[in-house]
């Protein structure tokens, strides 16, 4: 499980300073807006769906890199609070991250889908049923077969 040191919140006027010197290139007071926030990046990281501490770790640096962009993209003049804005682009960054992992199972490899009544039931009365095999032109070729 990820720890990190305790830090002061930041109070609405402090964060509206820091994003003011961050806005004119300040890289300490950007610094000190990420590590003010990153709580608050974990709780958002632990929260979400598919949590499991496998991924907690790349959870965190992504919603580190989506408090970054939300620091560049962050109008102070809107008069909102800095995480409306920021936890938009955590989440963001964070499904980016998890949705890239996803496996696509490939339609063929199904040998029948289910109706709508729970039933098994075949694909078409034609379908094809592949097979891989071991040939030397490509170790990735399949053959394709018809099944009545």
């Amino acid at each position: 499980m990820f720890k990190f040191p305790a830090t002061k919140i930041l109070s609405a006027q402090e964060e509206l300073e820091y994003l003011k010197l961050a806005a004119a290139g300040n890289l300490a007071a950007r610094n000190k807006l990420i590590v003010a926030n990153i709580p608050f990046i974990i709780k958002c990281a632990r929260s979400f769906p598919g949590y499991n501490q496998e991924i907690e770790g790349d959870l965190i640096t992504a919603g580190s890199l989506g408090l970054m962009r939300a620091i560049e993209k962050y109008d102070f003049t809107m008069g909102t609070r800095f995480l409306t804005i920021g936890k938009f682009y955590i989440n963001s960054f964070m499904q980016k991250s998890v949705g890239s992992r996803r496996k696509k199972i490939p339609l063929l490899s199904l040998d029948a889908t289910y109706n709508s009544d729970g039933d098994q039931d075949s694909f078409a009365a034609n379908r094809t049923k592949c097979s891989k095999t071991s040939s030397s032109k490509s170790k990735y070729s399949t053959d394709c077969k018809l099944i009545n």
